[in-house]
């Protein structure tokens, strides 16, 4: 990867030398074994005035590792920055591009710009002050972009190197010598991305288990996708997707093992319940610790749904529906804690629920799995 530095342009005895800023150069990436974040950009000269900010910062390293990609207009970027221009001073050198892997199995969709520019350089200006000669900064080299396959429709790729920073306002000073603009970086089309499977011993204690997200997604077809995706997999024994019941307990719905190269996961619940399903994910790591992931909840409405009226109500409740003896009603506020809660002795279509004395404000009715926010009036 490459790396920009800058070289000052400066008057000594009344004589011009040339210290010019000079462009980033690529650094070699050992037949694609290895990546390098982006070099920052040289400090400038600083004594008359100060500079803006010294040598631009490199970009840095961005993996993208998933099954599919939508864009949506948006862009990854590892862009080296500017150079800080300076005042009767030499300015500083842009930092060089990072380097971007993109390693995608399915497919793109929409627009994304991925992009590992070179910063440019910056400028200084010498004010028209007679025999102050100072140079600008050289511009940081472009960065690597990397494909495991072809490079998709609809993305757009940027690895250009940075320009050169100008030379304002000299006086007396000749020709002035011009800084050097940075190397364009590459992209490289079908990468292989590699991952070690041999256990480091760098590190003396077990690293903590990260979740990238956890999501609950109802299907077409009535069935609740859970999918999850861990940061470091190596570190995990087993995953466990748990379901509360309707006695509002924890339950195992299912567990799988771990794939040590494997990030991203998921399963179905083939029968969700009518009415509300709460998951997490628990995982258990290597150490026998116990990460939980935070709770997902999906509402699965049928046609034999219950219905609830008046909703706001005030003193009381109608529930119509399919009730069954042992079906199991309960109020709660929005903390989840219990407020009323029976559990009836024959089967009807139709129960009134008398309300005790509430606040007003919003509150939660379940019967059985199926829960409905009820609006409490004074």
């Amino acid at each position: 990867m490459p790396s920009a530095f800058y070289l000052l342009h400066c008057q000594c005895s009344r004589a011009t030398v040339d210290y010019h800023g000079i462009g980033g150069k690529a650094l070699s990436n050992a037949a694609g074994t290895k990546i390098f974040a982006g070099g920052g950009g040289g400090a400038g000269h600083y004594n008359n005035n100060p500079t803006t900010h010294g040598g631009g910062d490199g970009g840095g390293i961005i993996i993208v590792i998933a099954k599919n990609i939508i864009g949506n207009g948006y862009k990854i970027s590892a862009n080296g920055r500017v150079g800080g221009s300076g005042g009767s001073d030499g300015a500083s050198g842009g930092g060089a591009g990072g380097t971007v892997i993109m390693n995608v199995t399915n497919s793109y969709s929409g627009s994304l710009s991925i992009e590992a520019n070179g910063g440019n350089g910056g400028n200084t200006n010498n004010q028209s002050i007679l025999n102050r000669c100072y140079g600008a900064g050289g511009g940081g080299s472009g960065g690597v972009i990397h494909f495991n396959g072809a490079i998709p429709g609809g993305i757009t790729t940027y690895d250009t190197a940075g320009t050169a920073g100008k030379i304002l306002s000299s006086n007396g000073c000749g020709v002035p010598v011009p800084a050097s603009d940075g190397t364009d970086g590459s992209v490289v089309t079908n990468y292989s991305y590699r991952t070690s499977v041999t256990p480091s011993s760098g590190c003396a204690i077990t690293l903590p288990v990260r979740i990238i997200y956890f999501n609950a997604i109802l299907n077409a077809d009535k069935k609740v996708k859970l999918e999850w995706d861990i940061a470091n997999p190596e570190e995990v024994s087993s995953f466990t997707i748990e379901k509360i019941n309707s006695f509002n307990n924890w339950t195992e719905l299912q567990t799988i093992s771990v794939q040590t190269n494997l990030h991203h996961y998921e399963i179905l619940d083939n029968a969700p319940a009518a009415g509300e399903n709460i998951y997490r994910l628990r995982i258990k790591a290597k150490d026998n610790s116990l990460v939980y992931s935070i709770q997902k909840r999906v509402v699965l409405k049928f046609n034999d749904q219950f219905s609830f009226y008046p909703n706001p109500a005030r003193n009381k409740i109608m529930i119509s529906g399919k009730l069954n003896a042992g079906t199991i009603i309960k109020l709660t506020d929005i903390t989840g804690r219990e407020i009323k809660k029976i559990i009836t002795t024959t089967s009807s279509s139709l129960l009134e629920l008398l309300l005790p004395s509430l606040d007003p404000g919003i509150y939660f009715l379940r019967v059985n799995n199926y829960t409905e926010k009820i609006v409490i009036l004074r």
